[in-house]
This record gives structure tokens, sequence and C-alpha cells, in this order.
């Protein structure tokens, strides 16, 4: 069976995966199931999981896990914000083809010249849902709505669902510690500390030391831009803001730490592309993505609806790997 099943992350363990609401409702009722079936499920987080129908009733299907596989994301986090689009079937157009697409996460933002209008999140994380399943991704992509350009400029790296998932095998959710030097430590368990040297590094779960570098890097569609081409080396990374909330006890651990080996250096990379509304970014906007260092470019020599500019700006996105 070609179909992929989504299973929230509580809903799996080491042996079995439940299957509830409109995923055992298609399971059992559209498909129609039986025990014995070979079923392949998602707990969006980077795991695949195949296995046997153990039983079936109208609530739930229970699969016994044969075989677990599991997805790493790689370097690159990809972020597309966009303006709020007012159609709603062109927004959810949107989604679905950059979730195909490989988009980690969707921030929408009312931008200085959108257009009035309301979002229903819940309706649009079912689309995302939707499009996780059908392009058969493991990663279920993230989606933020905020009031501005400047909140999208101001999220943090732990604003991002699920950026810390599947960057390094055995590593959870990230939570963001500090910042040193242009880049951000990020911590799991425990408190991340700082070496001397400015670089940032994390303590995992078994006491393992793995140094995790945040390099954020912004780009944003516009006209006049001269290349089409995304690069991230044409400038240093820009530093994550940071929430401070732990201050002493950071301080306190600083000491403790060796150093970390650089060959136990990971860096995550955001890659955020930013589309603006068909009315264009205004001068207020463009100045604040000039001030982050935001590299514009081009995504074609006309005016795009902003669904377009959305989905070329996520393929720009994929190329990073």
């Amino acid at each position: 069976m070609d179909t992929l099943f989504y299973a929230e992350p509580g809903s799996v363990s080491a042996t079995h995966i439940r299957l509830d609401g409109e995923e055992a409702h298609h399971a059992s009722r559209v498909l129609r199931c039986r025990v014995g079936d070979v079923l392949e499920g998602t707990d969006g987080q980077g795991g695949l999981y195949r296995g046997q129908v153990e039983s079936v009733t109208r609530s739930e299907v229970l699969v016994r896990v044969s075989e677990v596989v599991r997805d790493e994301r790689g370097g690159f986090f990809r972020v597309l914000a966009v303006g709020l689009i007012r159609k709603r079937d062109r927004l959810e157009f949107l989604l679905e083809k950059a979730t195909e697409l490989g988009v980690d996460h969707f921030v929408l933002f009312s931008a200085d010249h959108s257009e009035k209008g309301s979002v229903r999140t819940e309706r649009l994380k079912a689309v995302l849902l939707r499009a996780m399943k059908q392009s058969r991704r493991t990663f279920l992509p993230g989606l933020s709505v905020v009031g501005s350009l400047d909140e999208v400029l101001r999220m943090s790296v732990t604003d991002y669902e699920g950026i810390g998932l599947g960057a390094s095998p055995g590593l959870g959710r990230f939570r963001e510690s500090g910042e040193v030097s242009g880049r951000t430590s990020s911590a799991i368990s425990g408190t991340a500390t700082h070496e001397t040297s400015g670089k940032g590094f994390i303590e995992g779960t078994q006491g393992k030391q793995d140094r995790i570098q945040i390099e954020r890097h912004i780009f944003f569609g516009d006209l006049s831009a001269t290349t089409s081409k995304i690069s991230i080396h044409q400038r240093g990374p820009r530093t994550q803001p940071t929430q401070h909330t732990q201050p002493d006890r950071r301080e306190s651990h600083q000491p403790n730490h060796p150093p970390v080996p650089e060959s136990q250096l990971r860096t995550i990379q955001p890659i955020i592309g930013c589309i603006g509304p068909e009315g264009g970014w205004s001068a207020r906007e463009q100045a604040l993505l000039h001030k982050e260092h935001a590299q514009p470019i081009s995504l074609g020599s006309h005016r795009l609806r902003t669904e377009t500019a959305g989905i070329i700006m996520a393929d720009r996105l994929a190329s990073f790997t």
C-alpha cells in the first residue's frame, strides 16, 4: 500500500503506532485495511514506520512496527515567509506546493501593503499535513502567523517548529540559550555554555558534547535584483535574536566544560526566503531588510502573484540540501 499515514508522536512507540481520528477512518473505512495488511506511517518528526495491522476498530488502527527508518534534515532549515494572501484557495495552493518542494516552516505575516484578511490556522495545518503525506515527507512543516515583517525578522530559532528534529542522531528540539560572536548556541538538555573562542556547543543526553552553530541567512524577492541565484557565501551569517532567560546559570556552567573537538561541530542554517504582497514591499520594509543584510534575488522579469513568487522561492530554497 503506497499511502503514508500520520500518527501523532505520542501515539508512536518502539513496537506500535496507533492511528486514530481521520487517519483511522481513512485506513479502515476508505481503504478497507484488514489485520495483516502492511502499512507505513510517519510521526512528522523524521520517523518512517512500517509494519502489519494488528487490530482494526471504528476509531483506531493499531500497527505492529517491524521496521523504522529515521530521516535527517541535514544542515539547512528552509523557512518561507509570505505576506498574507487574502484568497484562501491561492494561499492553500502555495502551502501545498511549497511543502512538496521541501519547505520546513512557513511564516505568514501582514505586510505594509497586504490586503486585510483572516487566517484559519487549523485549516492550513491540515493542508500541510495532507501535502506532507502526499509527497511522502517524514517532517511535518511548521506554521507561524505574525503581524509584520518586523516580527518575522525578530523570530528566534526556537520559533521554528522542529528545527532541532533530525539535525543530529539522538538530538531533539533545541532550546535557545545564548548569543556568541555572531552565532547562537542552542541546547536541548542542560544549559548551553560558551567557550572563550566565541563558539557555542551543546551537551547531549548521554553527556556527549556536540557543538551546534546557528547561522541565519535571509533572502527576499525583488524585481530590481541583479541575480536570481541564492548564495550563502557572499556575506557572513546574521546573529540570531536571543532570549536571555537564565544568564546567571549559563555563566556558572561556563568553566565546567572542556573544549569540544572540532570534529563534533554541527551547523544548522535557517535559510529564510521572504515574499512580499502583490502590492510590493514598502520603503520601510525594504530598509528593514537591508538593515538585516538580507540578499535581494530576482524571481523573474515580470510581476508575479504572491503564490507564484512563493513557489519559485521555495524551489530556490530547495537547492540547499
